[in-house]
């Protein structure tokens, strides 16, 4: 998978992903490698190399409010992020979510009390 970030814009494969407001604001950007707690509006650009990591699910949220993940390299089915519910569902259930399917692009969106991955 090719991933290039330019400006405001995130590609991959040459397709664009996502692209940041006008103001130019990339701060809800970010690449990571080891555990996070999630903040909606957000987008990350995921490198499981060389272990899969946590994702603590904000808490707290409002109808329709959501963030991205992304594979970045390849690796998420050897090496998956793991979702936490930090107190609320995933796709209905009270359990961790792993994110195991390689060069994916995860919406995970706050639905009816429940978190959705889409």
């Amino acid at each position: 998978m090719n991933t290039k970030v330019s400006g405001n814009d995130i590609w991959i494969n040459d397709v664009l992903v996502y692209t940041t407001d006008d103001s130019g604001d990339s701060t809800n950007v970010e690449v990571v490698s080891s555990d996070i707690d999630a903040i909606v509006d957000r987008v990350y650009l995921c490198d499981t190399t060389e272990e899969g990591f946590d994702v603590t699910l904000p808490s707290g949220n409002n109808l329709g409010e959501y963030f991205i993940i992304i594979d970045i390299k390849g690796t998420f089915e050897d090496n998956p992020v793991n979702l936490k519910g930090n107190g609320t569902t995933i796709m209905g259930e009270d359990e961790d979510f792993l994110l195991d399917v390689n060069d994916r692009e995860y919406k995970v969106v706050y639905v009816d009390d429940d978190w959705r991955v889409v």
